[in-house]
């Protein structure tokens, strides 16, 4: 097995274990950035955080099965595993109060990128389609990279236009980076991922689960300068 093959089941396993507890993991890895001492000394580690139960020796081998696994089904996506402590994180989520402790990408993050995100309505008007195409032309046209969560609506109107203007594009999502959610995204999910990068947080396979939204959005204004927000009703999600 190859030295970053192992580093990366080891991210895998420890976020696996860490699932509920992303802010201790986050913290553990900007520690040490050794997940594979930190995973092979868990017991020690764990002592630490709030976990306070050890996992026996079978559950550690569930984990490291699990990991081996996801690992991968990501390298044949073509996806990457970014921990927080690489270079490659994004420096602005980095700085939120709960920064998820690893990225799964697909496509590429551009060094320094500037960014903008565009969120809003799914039943939007001809006034929000308008503003929502210009705002993402000229940001795009000025080199600013459109972050959305590819939803139908806005979000897609604004990936759309930045793209069609030649802009880069992050879209952010609530499930696994080989669910494409809502189904109608898919050629914008394969064009985001040509044109910039698809993120996530979460495992393979992993569902659009509702409450899976309100996570997802705060990568959504954690990785951007600043963020829109394009008829919203009272109630939205945008608003989270």
């Amino acid at each position: 097995m190859v030295e970053n093959e192992y580093l990366n089941i080891c991210l895998v396993a420890l976020y696996k274990l860490f699932f509920s507890y992303p802010r201790e993991l986050s913290l553990l890895l900007l520690e040490s950035s050794d997940p594979v001492s930190i995973w092979e000394n868990v017991d020690t580690h764990l002592l630490k955080t709030a976990i306070k139960e050890k996992p026996q020796k079978k559950q550690k081998e569930e984990l490291l099965d699990f990991a081996k696994k996801e690992v991968d089904s990501l390298t044949k996506l073509n996806a990457e595993i970014v921990p927080i402590y690489s270079e490659k994180y994004p420096k602005l989520l980095k700085d939120i109060y709960d920064p998820p402790p690893l990225l799964f990408i697909n496509g590429t993050l551009f060094e320094n990128f500037k960014s903008v995100s565009i969120v809003g309505a799914r039943k939007y008007t001809e006034y929000g389609e308008r503003v929502s195409k210009m705002l993402a032309k000229e940001l795009a046209n000025n080199g600013i990279t459109v972050v959305s969560g590819l939803a139908n609506g806005i979000d897609s109107i604004a990936m759309n236009s930045a793209i069609k203007a030649n802009g880069k594009t992050i879209g952010i999502i609530g499930s696994g980076i080989d669910v494409v959610y809502p189904r109608t995204s898919r050629n914008l999910f394969l064009q985001t991922k040509n044109n910039g990068a698809v993120i996530t947080e979460f495992f393979l396979k992993t569902p659009p689960n509702r409450w899976n939204f309100p996570r997802r959005n705060r990568i959504i204004s954690g990785i951007s300068k600043g963020t829109i927000i394009v008829e919203a009703s009272v109630k939205s999600g945008s608003l989270i």
